[in-house]
């Protein structure tokens, strides 16, 4: 059974972790391979204010789902590294491949671009993953 304040807390904890690694990520790399794609596209890469507020509502969902994912499979696996596991994986395949899919798919970013996005994906959820299974836990979420 998921129990809601724990669950609340580590969909916070996910969510900011996943915010917080999403602004690293653009500051090591994709704001110069993204530079590349939407020249190629001929867009202006630019940033506004929309575009924060979109990117920051969607990190922070997409942490709350994870912690959601983890309460979800946690009475079948149990507490741990195997739950944990499952919840980014899970989380990574709906969000991050199937995203780098459609984008390679449709020609809007190359296979390199996607293909680093992909393989930090995996251990951006698995470090989301594993900080909502942390204050799930924390908190008592039996």
């Amino acid at each position: 059974m998921i129990r809601f304040r724990p669950l609340i807390v580590s969909a916070i904890a996910a969510g900011t972790t996943d915010l917080i690694l999403g602004l690293l990520a653009a500051n090591l790399w994709a704001e110069r391979m993204l530079s590349a794609g939407f020249d190629r596209l001929g867009f202006e890469p630019m940033v506004t204010m929309g575009m924060v507020l979109s990117h920051t509502t969607e990190r922070l969902v997409m942490g709350a789902s994870v912690a959601w994912l983890y309460a979800a499979m946690r009475p079948r696996f149990g507490p741990g590294r195997v739950t944990v596991v499952a919840a980014g994986l899970t989380a990574w395949l709906l969000m991050i491949v199937q995203f780098a899919w459609v984008n390679v798919g449709w020609g809007l970013f190359t296979a390199t671009l996607m293909g680093v996005f992909v393989l930090w994906g995996v251990l951006e959820m698995m470090v989301v993953a594993a900080v909502a299974a942390w204050a799930y836990e924390r908190l008592g979420g039996s």
